[in-house]
């Protein structure tokens, strides 16, 4: 694994004030060959992303020690940079596609079917693409233990 300081590119850009990856406009467009938002609209979108990505990977870890290791090996490893990419594109397409994000935005009155469902249980969820969970999962950033004492480096053999 390599670790090197944040930085820029074509795919992410890195605010420090957030402690975070924004994902790059320029990725969208040239993903999904369209880019539609206005500047206004996408900072906003932008910072949405994130914030439900990163809040979703926080959630399983507890601890400030935990969180403080969460933050660097965000920041720095280069594998899980990649993997950030890769979830904030998966859920800016959710974002884009199903407006499943704007869930816990809603008021839980349906006028048109009478019901109301209670906005605790509709705003308590947090909403996160299914692409974007498994990416996710599959890598190990959804694990509440995070680190161990045991040095995995005695276990592996180098050829």
């Amino acid at each position: 694994m390599a670790y090197i300081a944040p930085y820029n590119d074509d795919k992410l850009i890195y605010d420090i004030g957030l402690h975070a990856y924004l994902l790059n406009p320029n990725y969208v467009t040239n993903t999904f060959l369209e880019f539609n938002d206005s500047d206004t609209e996408w900072k906003q979108k932008q910072y949405d992303l994130t914030t439900s990505v990163y809040s979703f990977i926080r959630a399983f870890k507890s601890g400030r020690e935990s969180q403080d290791h969460l933050e660097y090996e965000l920041a720095c490893n280069e594998e899980l940079r990649d993997i950030i990419a890769q979830a904030l594109l998966f859920q800016y397409q959710y974002a884009s596609t199903t407006e499943g994000d704007t869930l816990q935005l809603q008021t839980g009155i349906s006028l048109g079917d009478d019901k109301n469902t209670p906005t605790e249980s509709i705003r308590g969820e947090l909403m996160i693409s299914m692409k974007g969970y498994k990416l996710l999962y599959q890598s190990g950033l959804l694990e509440s233990t995070y680190r161990t004492p045991f040095d995995y480096s005695l276990y592996r053999v180098n050829y």
